[in-house]
């Protein structure tokens, strides 16, 4: 089991690509705790409020005592174009998508040990130019590139920080972001021929590349970014506007 006895964070655990990295780092061995902001999850957490990352961190602290493994899922999307994204929705994405994950590893990086890995998940859009998508697209641009920064910041200390962009994948945030008056289902075959394979992910897809960087088998991977997009950033097949 390559997980066995890790102490993994997953945060946007509850649903989505984070239920899935669940499910595989259980399967692994590895001890998970879930956050996110449903009152389902293990812990509620607001990363945009540091404070409330911090309360995430006093209750790492008091089940662990450390962590081994961090997985930040949660995001925000949104589809508008150019022109039309006022300033409050830049500022929800920003603080969801990049401060939210610098929040997050400020209140846990005392808890992170010298053998760490923290994977961040940002999004193929951040590497293509679709229109409708500017907004959305900038902010998963600059968790790409934060996140490099950490690989390198971090290393010293013997944690790995990778980040994992995945294409479209068939989840409730895929579906919600479907344009009026058309079906979700519709939507959802319509983005998976944007692939090289023709279709969307699952959410199992992307965890499985994750697992593999939280595991002892990526001890010197750090400092890059996983294309787990169906081929959908290699693929030279027509763009689309997705607004």
């Amino acid at each position: 089991m390559e997980l066995e006895g890790r102490r993994v964070l997953v945060v946007g655990g509850a649903s989505g690509i984070g239920a899935g990295v669940v499910a595989v780092a259980r399967r692994e061995g590895a001890e998970v705790l879930v956050a996110d902001r449903t009152a389902g999850a293990d812990a509620v957490v607001d990363v945009t409020d540091a404070g409330s990352c911090g309360r995430l961190a006093d209750v790492v602290r008091a089940r662990w005592g450390g962590l081994d493994g961090l997985v930040l899922t949660a995001g925000a999307a949104h589809m508008q174009r150019v022109g039309e994204v006022d300033a409050e929705t830049w500022q929800r994405l920003l603080a969801v998508n990049v401060v939210g994950a610098s929040n997050l590893v400020t209140a846990l990086l005392p808890l992170l040990g010298a053998d760490a890995s923290v994977v961040t998940v940002a999004s193929s859009t951040a590497h293509r130019s679709y229109p409708g998508m500017g907004a959305y697209a900038a902010s998963k641009a600059a968790l790409v590139r934060w996140s490099l920064v950490c690989a390198r910041e971090l290393a010293g200390r013997g944690i790995r920080v990778n980040c994992v962009s995945p294409g479209p994948v068939d989840t409730p945030m895929l579906r919600g972001d479907a344009p009026p008056g058309v079906p979700a289902d519709d939507f959802v075959a319509m983005v998976g021929r944007l692939t090289a394979l023709g279709r969307v992910g699952r959410p199992g897809e992307v965890a499985e590349p994750i697992a593999f960087l939280l595991s002892a088998r990526a001890s010197f991977v750090t400092g890059t970014v996983v294309h787990v997009d169906g081929g959908e950033t290699a693929y030279d097949g027509p763009g689309a506007d997705l607004h």
